[in-house]
């Protein structure tokens, strides 16, 4: 065996359990659409097997902006407290780059959500 046979041997051999999933799934889609006399060019091809909904990419879009405002948070307040006498905790004018923050993630999350939507 030359250096391609072996590469594809090896391809073959990691793609063929994904290659049987995917006709297994597709065949869940297809049969039923002969039994009705629909086109097959006409049945969407369902997502790949593992495939996470744009929801959960989002919901982890969403936790990461928030842990991402959450220490830029601490980190701000902790820089601010050290470094300037006129910081006040209580105060809401002293937060607003953590609101701006807050609002960008929400918004990244979202933006998120649709671009996936869209993808699909």
């Amino acid at each position: 065996m030359n250096g391609m046979d072996l590469v594809y041997a090896e391809i073959k051999r990691r793609m063929d359990p994904e290659i049987q999933a995917r006709m297994e799934q597709l065949a869940e889609h297809l049969f039923p659409a002969v039994k009705d006399g629909t086109p097959l060019e006409d049945v969407p091809t369902p997502p790949p097997l593992g495939t996470p909904a744009p929801s959960t990419a989002a919901a982890r879009t969403l936790v990461q902006g928030l842990v991402l405002t959450v220490l830029s948070a601490i980190v701000g307040v902790v820089y601010t407290a050290l470094g300037d006498d006129s910081f006040q905790v209580f105060e809401l004018g002293d937060w607003a780059a953590v609101g701006t923050t807050a609002v960008t993630a929400s918004g990244m999350a979202l933006l998120a959500y649709v671009m996936r939507k869209i993808g699909r």
